[in-house]
This record gives C-alpha cells, structure tokens and sequence, in this order.
C-alpha cells in the first residue's frame, strides 16, 4: 500500500507543478509583470517637437538613443525589412510612438487619412507636451522601427491624458501594456471616459 501511496504522490507532483505554471502564466504575478523587460530602455529628455497625438521627436542623451537604435536594428531584421533608422534615430533625439494609444491620422503621409479629428488631437498633445522636460520608459521597436513607449512629464502621462481627454481608447490590439499597474490606469482612463 506504501508504494502505491508513493506513486501517487510522484504523479500529482509533476501536475500540481503544471496547474501552478498556468495559473501564474494565466493570471500573472504583479511583481514578475511590473519588472522592466531587459529591452526596457529608461532616459530623461524633453520634447523636440509633438509630431500628432501619439508620436514626438524627444531629446535624449546620446547613450539612450543608441541603446534605441541598437534594439531597432535587431528588429528590422526580425521584421526584414528596412526601417529607415538614420530617420528615427538622430544623435541625441528619437522619434518615439506613444504606447498602447492610436489618435487619429493629422501628417499621414498620405493626405487622405489626414483628419479634422487627427488635427485637434495633435494640436491637444502639442499645448499639453511641448518643450516638456519627460521621462521616457521604452518597451520594444514597433513594425515601422520606432520605439513603442511610455512618456510622461509633470502634467501626466501622456496616453492616460490623450485617453481621458477622449482622442484615443486603451489600444491592445499589439498587446497590453507590459506593465501592471499601467494596465490597470489605462484600463480605468478608458472606462471612465468612454462609459456610454
């Protein structure tokens, strides 16, 4: 009866590892969700110049920018395409999309997707962006090369204001926001202001 007794115990442990993995994996783990991904890259700059409502030029120190680039070469060649990198990664300054929003179009390079709407969210990130001092946190280099991230100055962060200010919804057609409790801010931004 012994044996018998052992063997059950050496089977439900391999299981009871497996449905622990997938509850972690289903559910996550705030801390193991917070941490920054080694390709996280952090710096302070400030804003060049707002592009529209989820993109700017930001002046950062030169070690960031090629800490940038550097990741964006590794993704042109995952995606093998060409970027055109020298365009978005200039010495010390970076054309950066804003993560997890998607304003409408305003300097599309084709005119047509160009937009009244695109045109008042840009000039809304423009009066609440410009010149700003920032802190940049960037996550990963999306399909077209540049580096998807977070900005946020003194008035905020700048998705959860393009978001509460009714420009965007919390976008996770990419992927959620990789960090937790960014998530749940956005998630709470788009509840709240898109109630109806």
């Amino acid at each position: 009866m012994k044996q018998l007794s052992e063997n059950k115990t050496k089977l439900s442990d391999p299981i009871c590892g497996l449905l622990f993995s997938l509850i972690v994996l289903t559910f996550g783990s705030e801390t193991a969700s917070a941490a920054p991904s080694p390709e996280t890259i952090k710096g302070n700059g400030m804003i060049a110049y707002v592009t529209d409502g989820d993109t700017a030029r930001v002046h950062l120190p030169e070690a960031v920018v090629a800490q940038a680039k550097k990741a964006a070469r590794i993704a042109e060649q995952r995606y093998q395409r060409d970027m055109d990198l020298e365009r978005i990664y200039e010495k010390d300054n970076m054309l950066i999309r804003v993560a997890n929003i998607d304003t409408a179009e305003s300097v599309h390079k084709d005119a047509s997707r160009n937009t009244k709407a695109g045109k008042v969210a840009s000039d809304f990130a423009n009066t609440m962006f410009a010149a700003d001092r920032v802190r940049v946190i960037c996550y990963k280099v999306g399909y077209y090369g540049r580096p998807i991230c977070d900005i946020r100055s003194n008035d905020g962060d700048w998705a959860e204001i393009m978001i509460r200010a009714g420009y965007t919804k919390y976008i996770t057609k990419w992927g959620r926001h990789p960090d937790s409790s960014r998530h749940r801010s956005l998630s709470q931004a788009q509840a709240e202001t898109f109630s109806n």
